[in-house]
């Protein structure tokens, strides 16, 4: 993941507002995360990979 590399090799610091949205994210794998997804985007992205 980039975001880790420029945090823990160039010390940047994003936005409070994308920490608080990576710590609100529910656990990647689980039936929340999957939801999440589709909700915030994801199902324009399935909907154009059925055709």
């Amino acid at each position: 993941m980039d975001i880790v590399h420029y945090v823990a090799v160039h010390r940047y610091r994003p936005p409070q507002a994308f920490v608080d949205a990576v710590f609100a994210c529910p656990p990647t794998g689980t039936v929340a995360y999957l939801k999440a997804r589709l909700d915030n985007g994801g199902r324009v992205l399935v909907e154009a990979a059925r055709g």
